[in-house]
C-alpha cells in the first residue's frame, strides 16, 4: 500500500480539482435543458411577486424540488444587481458548487491512511461520469449533496444533523427518501440502535412543513410531476417494458470513447468487488456500503415498481456506485503500473485523471448550445413580438417557451403543469388539451412528431388551425399553429 500522498501531491490534487471544477461550469454552460427551464420560470414568478406558481394565477406545483426552486430564487435575488447572473448562470453554479461539496465529503470520507490515494482518484472519477452532464440545470446535484452529507455525518455518529440533512435531501427530491430508508435500516439492523425522539424530530419537522404549506396553496401533498411521468409511462407512447431499465446506457453523455472506456473500467471494478481483490479498507467502509446500498435499491425501485420513461438526469444518482467501481479499478491499475508510489507515478495518475475529467466537458463546448433551446427561445421571441397580450401557446415542451415568452399563458400537452391533461395521455387521448384549452398557438415540431402531433394531420385540426411560421435552422424545427378566429 502506497503512503499517504505528501504536501506538494496535494496541493496539485486541489489545485487540479478546483480547475476541473471550474472548467466544467464553463464547459455545461452550453447544456441547457427544456426542463429545467421549468424551474426558472418558478423562479421568476416568485421573485417578480406572482407566488410559487408556473402561470401567474394557476397554483399548479410541477417542481419536483421546492428546496431547489426556493434555493435558486434567493440566490437569484442576491444577485439580482450583477448583470452576469441571470437565473440559469446561477443554477449552474449552484450546481457547481454542490458538485465541489460532493467531492469534498468523498475526500473526508476515504481520507484514511490504509486506503491510499483512493481519497483522490474518487471524486476526480466522479466528475467525469457520464451522467453528471444529463443534470445540469436540474435539482440532482443539490440533493445528492445533501444525501452524500448526510451519509457523512451519519459514519460520523452526527446523527441529529444527519436526520435533518436526509430531510433536506428529500425537499430536494422525493426520491431521496430512498436513500433515508438505506440509512434507517443501517442504523435499525446493522448497528442495532433505536431512534431517538430528536431525530425522529429533526427528519419530519421540514417535511411537514412543507407538505402543511403544500395542501394549502396548490391543494395537494405532492407534485403533478409524479402523476404526469407515469401516466407518459401507461400512456406507452414511450415505449413497452422496462422503460427505465432499457434506457441506463443511454444516459451516458459524451463521446463513445468514454463511454466505452467507463464501461470497461466498470466491469473492472465489479470484477475486484466480486472477487474480493479490490482496496478492503475502501470496501468496508460504511460510507462505501451505505450509497452502493442507495443506488442499488434506487434501481430496483425505479427499474422494477415505478417505470419512468427514461429520461436522462433520473440516473445520476448511479453517478455515484458507478463512480466508486470505476475508482477501484483506476486505483488497482495504479498499483499494478507503479509498486513503489513514486511522487512521479502519483503526478502522472493524476494528470491522466485530469485530461480525463475534461472530456466531457470539451465535449459539451464543441456541441455549443442545444439546438432545441436556440429554437425554442427563437419561436418564444418571435410570439413576442408578434403575437397580442394574453394569447396562450401550448406545446410538448414548456420550459424554455415559459421562461421566455411573455404574452400570455403556456398549456402543457403532457400535463405536468396544465389540469386534467396526464389522465387524458395516460388513455392515449394527445388531443384532449387542444379541445379543453383551446389554446391560440400551438408549437410543434416540424415535420410533427409521431403520436403527440400527428393530429395536424386530421380534419378537425386543419378546420381549426392553420400553420403560421416555421422556425429553426437544419434539422431542429418548430412550426407555430394559429387558431383560426371564427373556431374558438
Amino acid at each position: 500500500m502506497e503512503e499517504r500522498a505528501n504536501i506538494p501531491l496535494n496541493r496539485i490534487f486541489y489545485l487540479l480539482l478546483t480547475a476541473l471544477l471550474i472548467f466544467l461550469f464553463a464547459g455545461f454552460s452550453n447544456i441547457q435543458q427544456d426542463d429545467s427551464y421549468i424551474y426558472y420560470s418558478y423562479v421568476v414568478n416568485i421573485i417578480q411577486g406572482d407566488g410559487y406558481v408556473f402561470n401567474a394565477g394557476e397554483r399548479i406545483n410541477a417542481t419536483t424540488s421546492p428546496l431547489y426552486t426556493l434555493s435558486v430564487s434567493v440566490l437569484s435575488k442576491v444577485l439580482s444587481l450583477i448583470p452576469l447572473f441571470q437565473i440559469p448562470v446561477i443554477a449552474h453554479l449552484l450546481g457547481i458548487i454542490s458538485l465541489a461539496i460532493i467531492c469534498m465529503i468523498f475526500i473526508k470520507l476515504f481520507s484514511a491512511k490504509e486506503n491510499g490515494l483512493f481519497y483522490m482518484i474518487f471524486p476526480l472519477i466522479f466528475l467525469s461520469n457520464p451522467y453528471l452532464p444529463r443534470a445540469v440545470g436540474m435539482e440532482m446535484f443539490l440533493a445528492m449533496a445533501l444525501g452524500i452529507g448526510a451519509i457523512y455525518c451519519y459514519t460520523r455518529d452526527k446523527l441529529n444533523i444527519a436526520a435533518l440533512l436526509c430531510s433536506l435531501a428529500v425537499l430536494a427530491r422525493p426520491d431521496m427518501a430512498l436513500l433515508s430508508v438505506v440509512v434507517l435500516g443501517h442504523h435499525l439492523v446493522i448497528k442495532r440502535k433505536p431512534l431517538s425522539i430528536p431525530l425522529v424530530t429533526l427528519f419530519l419537522l421540514p417535511l411537514l412543513i412543507w407538505a402543511v404549506f403544500s395542501k394549502m396553496y396548490f391543494g395537494q401533498f405532492l407534485p403533478s410531476t409524479l402523476s404526469a411521468k407515469l401516466g407518459q409511462t401507461e400512456s406507452g407512447r414511450w415505449g413497452e417494458g422496462f422503460l427505465f431499465l432499457k434506457g441506463i446506457y443511454g444516459g451516458f453523455y459524451g463521446s463513445g470513447l468514454l463511454k466505452g472506456l467507463c464501461v470497461l473500467l466498470l466491469l473492472w471494478g465489479v470484477w475486484l468487488l466480486i472477487s474480493k481483490r479490490a482496496n478492503q479498507s475502501v470496501v468496508k467502509s460504511e460510507a462505501f456500503q451505505l450509497m452502493l446500498a442507495w443506488n442499488v435499491l434506487f434501481l430496483l425501485i425505479y427499474g422494477l415498481i415505478l417505470n419512468p420513461p427514461a429520461y436522462a438526469w433520473y440516473y445520476t444518482y448511479f453517478s455515484v456506485s458507478i463512480s466508486l467501481l470505476i475508482a477501484l479499478a483506476c486505483h488497482d491499475l495504479y498499483h499494478r503500473m507503479s509498486k513503489t508510489g513514486s511522487f512521479r507515478a502519483q503526478v502522472i495518475l493524476l494528470t491522466l485523471l485530469f485530461i480525463f475529467v475534461s472530456l466531457n466537458p470539451i465535449y459539451a463546448i464543441r456541441k455549443s448550445v442545444t439546438s432545441k433551446y436556440v429554437v425554442y427561445k427563437a419561436a418564444a421571441q418571435w410570439m413576442n413580438d408578434n403575437v397580442p397580450k394574453g394569447t396562450s401557446v401550448a406545446a410538448n415542451e414548456i420550459g424554455v417557451l415559459r421562461y421566455y415568452y411573455k404574452q400570455g399563458e403556456v398549456i402543457d400537452a403532457l400535463g405536468l403543469t396544465s389540469p386534467g391533461v396526464a389522465e387524458h395521455v395516460r388513455r392515449q387521448d394527445y388531443s384532449w388539451y387542444v379541445h379543453e384549452f383551446k389554446p391560440d398557438m400551438l408549437m410543434f415540431g416540424d415535420p410533427p412528431r409521431k403520436v403527440l402531433e400527428a393530429m395536424v394531420y386530421e380534419p378537425w385540426f386543419q378546420k381549426e388551425y392553420k400553420k403560421l411560421i416555421q422556425i429553426g435552422p437544419g434539422k431542429k424545427k418548430v412550426a407555430l399553429y394559429q387558431r383560426i378566429a371564427d373556431t374558438k
